[in-house]
């Protein structure tokens, strides 16, 4: 079983460097003209994975899950499910098909470094590897690992299920997944 930590990856811990937004994302996008936090962590909008509109000049509205963490880390972390108070099991951001963003930001806040990664290929990046990811996770392989977070929700307390890659096998398999492409 996955040992039990907390992250720090929570909405109040993100909301705190909600002013640091514009700039972080003026490093990815060069034509924005407005940024719009969605408040209210049960909202409808919230609810389908979004925490910012970000409205470009050509007209274009993004959507963007936003994750801040404390430190710094050589990882992807990929929330991949919940285990209800319950005892149910749903899905988490990479498996739940309802969501609606088109990017997902962390935030180190530690050294201010950033990651933008495109939620669309990152989802399906995990439909091709997560079998091969998670199993890594299991035997503890090259910097693999699973995690679960405690959470409090609308239900009482749930664990959030957590799969940390290396950033490098990240980017390696998108890059293998463009030349497959």
């Amino acid at each position: 079983m996955p040992m039990v930590q907390k992250f720090g990856v929570n909405e109040r811990y993100s909301q705190c460097h909600a002013g640091d937004i514009e700039r972080i994302l003026s490093r990815y996008f060069c034509d924005i003209v407005g940024v719009l936090h969605v408040p209210g962590e049960s909202s409808p909008v919230q609810r389908l994975g979004v925490d910012i509109l970000l409205m470009l000049r050509s007209g274009r509205t993004l959507t963007i899950d936003y994750k801040a963490r404390r430190g710094s880390y050589d990882d992807i972390m990929l929330y991949y499910g919940n285990i209800e108070a319950d005892g149910r099991k749903t899905p988490g951001i990479v498996t739940d098909d309802t969501l609606q963003m088109d990017y997902l930001l962390f935030y180190f806040s530690d050294t201010k470094r950033s990651e933008l990664l495109d939620f669309g290929l990152l989802r399906q990046l995990w439909r091709l590897h997560s079998g091969e990811w998670l199993r890594r996770a299991a035997n503890r392989e090259g910097g693999f690992m699973l995690r679960e977070s405690e959470s409090s929700g609308r239900n009482g307390i749930y664990r959030r299920q957590l799969l940390f890659i290396p950033r490098n096998e990240y980017w390696r398999k998108l890059n293998n997944l463009g030349a497959a492409v």
